[in-house]
């Protein structure tokens, strides 16, 4: 006999509310809901690719117009919707796949219009020499390198940023250049109490098995005051360090391939510890990593540490703390 799960408590829906949003990039209303909604609402932080993500969000939209995590999951599907599409639309694959994943999406009439117009020039070229499809290969593995390149380029800039700022032990503002054109910049930061914040969403492409896929990585930049003073930053988002690896490397890394997780950890040491080698060089900086941290870098009066999520809500980051006394 099938059983029905039982109702997360309260305090564990809040919980789940906040990690889930931080992974939509969004803010969290932690309202109670149903075993059914949370699980609709869950399946979009899980999904392995954009568009099962994509196609989750739209699942849990058209389900729960009124539900809980409504306005997180339409705030985070209005701006990766449109960024899927355009990244899909160079290609009657991509756009089949847009309509695969949102049938019924903003989207849905564009996508396939625009197939049918990409089957019509396919055939309409079908006696074009070799030489300029593979112009026209190169050129999107040229765009799709670009694309990873942007994702390892944002994460390695703040990281440098990060630890060469100058704000910490002092209250937040005024800030110093170039920090604070960085920070100002769209998409505008966002400041809770003690915490400012900005979240960065870029898409990129990796070849698996032969065909394009997408992926989206979320980066956001966290900092933390207390008594008015700065004394911590954090670099994190879901699956970040996953994320950082495949743009680095080109490979994907299947959601279930513990293997694969382990060289992805591995790699985003590799880049962070670049990243952040003119501050803290590893010759005189290098620390003991105490678990959760895999990396550890103290020096200059702060303390760096790499720390890998242990749980499927949690997630990668970067933290740096500062080492003075208020």
């Amino acid at each position: 006999m099938s059983v029905l799960p039982r109702p997360l408590s309260a305090v564990r829906q809040v919980a789940a509310c906040a990690s889930l949003a931080a992974a939509l990039g969004a803010g969290c209303q932690p309202l109670v809901a149903s075993p059914a909604e949370y699980g609709a609402y869950r399946a979009v932080r899980v999904a392995p690719t954009v568009p099962e993500q994509l196609r989750a969000a739209w699942a849990y939209l058209e389900r729960y117009p009124t539900g809980a995590f409504h306005a997180d999951v339409s705030r985070w599907f209005g701006r990766i919707e449109p960024i899927f599409y355009e990244a899909s639309a160079d290609s009657e694959q991509g756009m089949q796949s847009y309509l695969d994943a949102l049938p019924r999406g903003p989207h849905a009439a564009a996508a396939a219009q625009r197939k049918e117009a990409l089957t019509a020039e396919t055939r309409s070229r079908a006696g074009e020499g070799l030489s300029k499809a593979a112009a026209v290969f190169e050129e999107r593995l040229a765009r799709a390198a670009q694309t990873r390149e942007d994702v390892v380029s944002a994460y390695s800039s703040w990281l440098a940023q990060l630890t060469d700022f100058d704000g910490f032990g002092r209250p937040f503002e005024p800030l110093s250049e170039p920090f604070a054109s960085s920070w100002n910049a769209d998409p505008k930061p966002v400041c809770a109490r003690d915490v400012c914040s900005k979240v960065e969403t870029f898409s990129y492409e990796l070849e698996h098995e032969g065909n394009p896929v997408t992926r989206v990585c979320t980066i956001e930049v966290a900092i933390l005051r207390k008594k008015g003073t700065v004394v911590e930053a954090r670099v994190h988002g879901p699956d970040l360090f996953t994320r950082i690896f495949e743009a680095h490397s080109a490979k994907a890394v299947a959601p279930d391939d513990a293997a694969g997780r382990v060289a992805a950890v591995a790699g985003a040491i590799e880049v962070t510890s670049g990243s952040i080698a003119r501050k803290l060089d590893p010759r005189r900086c290098d620390a003991e990593a105490k678990p959760p941290a895999v990396m550890a870098r103290q020096c200059e009066g702060i303390r760096l540490e790499l720390i890998p999520s242990t749980t499927a809500n949690a997630d990668d980051r970067v933290v740096i703390r500062w080492l003075g006394k208020l």
